[in-house]
């Protein structure tokens, strides 16, 4: 009988002893994981804590964030310690997403991030390409749709059209006159400055690096929803930089290093004065083209050029010579129409995209004694009230500029920017936006051997 209670107090011991010894083991993985979980929690409000820092001039100028990468771990690790008090082994940076990493997406993420913050509606699409299509393809199956009209008999002779064969000559000669002297009012004033010997647009320091792959942009790529970003990166433009009729407007900042800056990122010259003649050159062709097609498809207007062309070219008894002086007398009154138009957006009006015949401003009888103080008076007299004025049609083609051309300009002018008025060596290139860093920490063992722990986190703007 006594050996039996005395197997089962060595049964009873050995299974306290297993249970105990099973207790602590739990212990002490409780307290491991516990280590782990707050050397994560320490490790991400380092991180979270150093991003709370941002380079002041770049906000205040631009709404955007940027960190300096100068030491870098010492900060997060300062944090760190003020947090769980975790003395940390060794704290590495793994990776540093650059501000010109993912074809300057994380500039576009960051630029979706503020609008959509600011405003707090949705972003509006808008449909003028498609509007400009449709109205386009209208006016083409109209005109394919007509006949050609049989040639009158009454047409005037070679001495009665000599009058319009010049005046259809002083259409040519209005073709060969500088935009920029029928449409600005001094061209001698336009801005001078010029980039101070740095890149064009996508050469070098500032282009995008695309050796990352898309699969580690994570919350980034959840932004790039195409359409939504793309106008908010065009109003973040309009907001944050110059153009021609916004100059002297909203922004009073000295030092700018273009003062067509909207311009600059639709032409990408190197010089105000180039921007300004490229972009009002591209202007005056799209509006020639629209008012063209507009024209077109009043039989009135289409009408008076082919009875004049008919007066001028009808002794040659070449109906479709007859027809192209038609669509020449056409295509010059668009192109006056046109410089209209450019001086009537310069002076702060508006055009619309599509105008009806009797937003026309050039009569036929003022066609052929064009000149500059008409293109003046015109302006003056009609303020078309239109949805688009200068600066929307700027974004208009800024949207069909391709992007990472577009997205290095404003990226060069930013940077150039900061650096002229603050007198400061800055780089957005090498300025933080994002980073991946990993913490090890060493937990002294309870049981034995001291235990190594590892944290891994990602964080960014």
């Amino acid at each position: 009988m006594k050996g039996l209670r005395g197997e089962i107090t060595v049964f009873l011991t050995l299974l306290l002893l297993l249970f105990l010894g099973f207790f602590t083991v739990l212990l002490e993985r409780l307290r491991v994981e516990g280590a782990r979980t707050a050397g994560e929690r320490s490790l991400n409000l380092g991180l979270s804590s150093v991003f709370t820092e941002y380079y002041e001039p770049l906000w205040k100028e631009y709404h955007l964030f940027g960190l300096s990468p100068e030491n870098l771990e010492g900060r997060v690790r300062e944090y760190m310690l003020l947090s769980y008090g975790l003395s940390c082994k060794e704290l590495t940076i793994e990776e540093i997403v650059w501000g010109t990493d993912y074809d300057g997406k994380i500039f576009l993420h960051q630029i979706e991030a503020y609008e959509r913050y600011r405003s707090g509606e949705a972003l509006l699409e808008r449909n003028f390409v498609e509007k400009y299509t449709e109205a386009a393809d209208k006016v083409l199956a109209e005109n394919a749709s007509k006949g050609e009209a049989a040639l009158p008999e009454d047409w005037k002779g070679t001495e009665e059209g000599r009058e319009e064969r010049r005046k259809m000559g002083s259409l040519k000669a209005v073709w060969g006159r500088s935009i920029m002297e029928m449409v600005l009012d001094n061209p001698a004033e336009l801005s001078a400055k010029k980039l101070k010997g740095g890149p064009a647009v996508g050469e070098g320091r500032y282009s995008f690096s695309s050796t990352r792959p898309e699969k580690n942009l994570g919350q980034v790529k959840r932004f790039l929803q195409k359409r939504m970003v793309e106008e908010a990166e065009l109003r973040y433009y309009r907001e944050h930089f110059k153009s021609y009729c916004k100059k002297t407007i909203e922004f009073q900042r000295p030092n700018s290093l273009l003062d067509y800056e909207l311009e600059y990122l639709m032409e990408g010259k190197k010089s105000d004065r180039d921007n300004m003649e490229a972009w009002l050159r591209r202007l005056v062709l799209t509006r020639t083209t629209l008012n063209y097609l507009m024209i077109n498809q009043d039989s009135q207007k289409s009408q008076m050029a082919y009875e004049m062309a008919l007066t001028a070219l009808g002794f040659t008894g070449l109906e479709p010579l007859i027809r192209a002086g038609q669509q020449f007398i056409l295509l010059g009154w668009g192109y006056e129409e046109a410089l209209v138009d450019v001086c009537i957006l310069l002076q702060g009006g508006q055009v619309s995209l599509w105008k009806g015949a009797e937003e026309f401003s050039i009569s036929f009888g003022e066609l052929f004694s064009f000149s500059k103080e008409m293109v003046r008076r015109k302006a003056r007299e009609r303020k078309i009230e239109g949805i688009m004025d200068y600066e929307a049609y700027l974004s208009l083609f800024l949207s069909f500029k391709k992007e990472q051309k577009r997205r290095q300009a404003a990226w060069y002018l930013i940077d150039e920017n900061i650096r002229l008025r603050y007198g400061e060596e800055f780089s957005l290139q090498d300025t933080v936006f994002g980073v991946h860093m990993r913490a090890e920490y060493q937990l002294p063992g309870k049981l034995g051997r001291d235990w190594i722990l590892e944290a891994k986190r990602h964080y960014s703007y």
